[in-house]
């Protein structure tokens, strides 16, 4: 309880602070110690639904990764697994609340949006609590990111006390990512060749576009020089790792229709020669 205190404490310390600004000048700042703010109560083991700091709308619970800017919610999560996306809201407020899926369309930046019915759902998805929460199961390979599932606000709802957010716009809307968990190939040589294979995804492979990049240069990223695709775009072999390429390398696959529907991350370890056991 006292640790929660000192939180409560230094949050009104913030609100009332200017934020740096770069060039070395002070200005308010309302959108950064908001967005400071959220990330501090996404990120620890608290009680979420009684942050105030959070606007309107936010998850009840901590997220695996909190983006305050896009306001999405991150969670780690299998194809198979479950999942459940709960909301929690400002005190004595009950709004009503509309669930949409969102499809990612290769590499164009837009979103086909599907609205879900609460009475007649996808099999796998289930709304309840007046649209306060929805639980997937089993996670399909079209529940995962790059598509995403978003909530918002369309019911009555009251406003954020501007005395005590300074002003700022309400937050209605919410997104929730389900991150398919990283597949570890375990330690590799450097200089060693390494094959990646995507067949086992559970699509049919006429019309499939298969899309391969690090992670650390995103979906638009180009694949280096030592990194080959097979005709079909199925396999990447990688000959002669380098370690800059350590990390998750990843390949999403879109349908006829461009439009996303799984993804495969590969974890890659180079085995660091000088951590090698000689015997003899």
């Amino acid at each position: 309880m006292a640790e929660d205190s000192t939180h409560n404490s230094d949050t009104v310390t913030i609100l009332k602070r200017s934020a740096s600004v770069p060039g070395g000048t002070s200005e308010e700042c309302e959108d950064c110690q908001m967005l400071y703010l959220e990330n501090i109560a996404l990120k620890q083991k608290s009680d979420i639904r009684n942050n105030l700091m959070l606007g309107e709308l936010r998850p009840a619970y901590p997220c695996d990764q909190w983006d305050g800017k896009s306001r999405t919610c991150w969670l780690n999560r299998n194809v198979g697994d479950t999942v459940t996306f709960v909301l929690a809201f400002r005190k004595k407020t009950n709004p009503e609340i509309q669930w949409s899926q969102q499809f990612h369309v290769f590499q164009s930046g837009k979103v086909k949006q599907y609205i879900i019915d609460p009475e007649n759902s996808l099999w796998n998805i289930v709304i309840g609590s007046r649209g306060h929460e929805m639980r997937i199961s089993p996670i399909t390979e079209m529940d995962i990111d790059f598509n995403s599932f978003k909530a918002t606000i369309v019911g009555p709802r009251s406003s954020v006390s501007r005395s005590l957010l300074g002003g700022l716009k309400s937050t209605t809307t919410v997104h929730f990512k389900i991150r398919v968990m990283a597949l570890d190939q375990g330690f590799v040589y450097p200089g060693e060749t390494l094959s990646l294979n995507m067949r086992r995804v559970n699509l049919p492979p006429s019309g499939m576009t298969f899309k391969w990049y690090l992670e650390k240069d995103g979906e638009s990223g180009t694949l280096p020089s030592n990194m080959r695709l097979s005709p079909s775009g199925a396999v990447l072999t990688i000959a002669e790792l380098r370690k800059e390429q350590e990390g998750v390398l990843a390949c999403s696959v879109f349908t006829n229709m461009n439009v996303f529907a799984t993804k495969r991350r590969f974890y890659i370890k180079e085995l660091n020669e000088s951590k090698l056991v000689k015997v003899g």
